[in-house]
């Protein structure tokens, strides 16, 4: 929800690679998309959340990760790369997408509620703010006194941001409970 689809995306994909990889298999290009779109669906729905965080919300986000990703693209990975029969695949994801969706969206509302969401707001606007200042000084010598500072108010921000890759660890967690 933090930092958009792109982000959001990429933690998927690393979360599952790194998952995969971990417990001694190959990558399933399939449940890949899974873990991707994972990241991405929140990211494009974060302005749902923008005016007021509802449970309600972050529910029907969840589901529909639920139902494309997990019901969608992971059961087909399954019977394509292990050749499962659908009936077997279904009557075990189902019960485990209402259960993961449930605990999720309970832990997703409460860490979307907490003080860090706000944190990493403003973390985000503040390293915006200075390169919004560096982009438009007028002044050469202070657009020079500034342009030396950019780099560091960049590591700031990008600092900030690839703290979201804090999710990888995160993922290869939920990836192992698979």
């Amino acid at each position: 929800f933090w930092f958009g689809p792109v982000v959001g995306g990429i933690c998927g994909f690393l979360g599952d690679l790194i998952g995969s990889l971990l417990q001694g298999y190959a990558p399933n290009p399939l449940i890949s998309v899974s873990a991707i779109l994972a990241g991405v669906i929140p990211g494009l729905f974060r302005h749902v959340l923008e005016k007021k965080a509802a449970l309600w919300k972050v529910v029907g986000i969840l589901i529909i990760h639920g139902v494309v990703g997990a019901l969608g693209f992971t059961c087909i990975g399954l019977h394509m790369y292990y050749g499962t029969p659908w009936s077997v695949l279904y009557a075990t994801r189902v019960v485990q997408t209402i259960m993961l969706t449930a605990v999720n969206s309970v832990l997703v509302f409460f860490l979307y509620k907490s003080p860090l969401t706000s944190f990493v707001k403003k973390s985000i606007a503040e390293g915006t703010e200075k390169i919004r200042q560096v982009n438009t000084a007028e002044n050469k010598s202070m657009k020079e006194k500034i342009m030396w500072q950019k780099p560091f108010y960049l590591h700031s921000t990008l600092v900030h941001r690839l703290e979201k890759t804090s999710c990888v660890i995160g993922s290869v967690i939920y990836r192992t409970m698979y």
